[in-house]
């Protein structure tokens, strides 16, 4: 599981952020709603939005919109379930047990990956000497292959990419800032040229620490207004020769990361250091055999980031109460006591929903 930069301002309700897990069917579970006692789940709810603190939603309307993302416990994205996946229960605080409601006492739907969360994708790609000379042309392939498997597959205006590349020097080279035009992302991977790099030598412990700060800055300057996370591929064929950083500096730089964003890893070739790309690499470390496996491994990379992005979802849900604080639980039908609580305040509640 990783933990998403957000803050959360909120007026007159109180957000309770819970990792309590419950039995349910994985990402294999099927829309019906069945369920397999031998996956366990969370539900991790990141914000709720009722009219007493959000602007889009009618005064006094009894629509809650809840931000929530689904894991296994071990804490594999699930991604893309139906409402039919979920059972929505709700507790007034003067009661001791929660109630499951049925769609027929309050309509709700629930979508993955809406327009309030924002997921940043970072490429960083190394483009010292060796690449240069060898693989180029191969490295651009897999990596415009990669830009289009991501946009094919999660909703484009929710995803941010970076396009990052590295050679000797001191510093990352941003080739393209966040973006969420896959258009001119392949642009600008066409125009990657031999003549791009200034300095033959390998600054990849650099790049590891700077893409790192580029990317956290992004995410916390977006948290204000969305729901963020992220992820960042590292490619290089060989270790780092500029030793402008040392390696322990970027593998603690990675390793902090762990509750924030995935970080993967591809290296290439008979040069490179499978023990440290591993351990920078901590959501997934590749090693092609070969330049012509390198899309395959990019195409991975894109398969995990999509699962990753699709697994956060917004329920739209018509409250029947109509006074005072209440909590709401969002389980895996069928699954009864378990779930993410979150509490909201009722009062001056009318049937006014709003669906979306």
């Amino acid at each position: 599981m990783k933990l998403l930069y957000k803050i959360l301002v909120l007026s007159t309700i109180f957000t309770i952020i819970s990792c309590d897990c419950f039995l349910g069917m994985g990402s294999g579970c099927d829309d019906d709603g069945a369920t397999d006692l031998s996956t366990e789940f969370n539900v991790i709810i990141y914000d709720v939005q009722t009219s007493h603190n959000s602007s889009g939603i009618p005064p006094n309307s009894n629509t809650i919109n809840v931000y929530f993302k689904l894991e296994t416990l071990d804490g594999d994205p699930v991604a893309d379930k139906s409402e039919n996946f979920f059972d929505i229960y709700e507790m007034s605080n003067n009661e001791g047990d929660f109630k499951l409601i049925s769609v027929n006492e309050a309509e709700r739907k629930i979508d993955p990956n809406r327009a309030s969360f924002k997921y940043f994708n970072t490429i960083v790609l190394d483009l010292s000497g060796s690449v240069i000379n060898n693989d180029l042309n191969k490295l651009k392939e897999a990596t415009s292959s990669f830009i289009e498997n991501s946009y094919d597959n999660i909703a484009p205006e929710n995803l941010n990419t970076a396009l990052i590349w590295f050679d000797g020097r001191n510093q990352i080279n941003v080739l393209q800032g966040y973006t969420t035009d896959r258009k001119l992302l392949l642009n600008k991977v066409d125009s990657i040229t031999e003549d791009l790099p200034q300095d033959s030598s390998t600054n990849l412990n650099g790049a590891i620490i700077e893409s790192i700060t580029y990317m956290r800055t992004a995410m916390i300057n977006a948290s204000n207004s969305f729901i963020t996370g992220g992820s960042i591929l590292f490619f290089t064929d060989g270790t780092d020769q500029a030793g402008h950083y040392s390696t322990q500096e970027a593998v603690s730089a990675a390793t902090a990361e762990m509750d924030f964003m995935d970080i993967y890893s591809i290296g290439l070739g008979n040069e490179i250091d499978e023990s440290i790309l591993s351990q920078i690499g901590y959501s997934g470390a590749f090693f092609p055999d070969s330049i012509d496996q390198l899309q395959a491994q990019f195409t991975q990379v894109a398969n995990n980031i999509e699962q990753e992005a699709n697994s956060y979802y917004l329920l739209q849900y018509c409250s029947p109460k109509r006074n005072g604080f209440n909590s709401l639980k969002i389980g895996i039908k069928n699954k009864g006591s378990e779930g993410g609580v979150a509490e909201f305040n009722a009062s001056g509640f009318v049937d006014n929903c709003l669906i979306e």
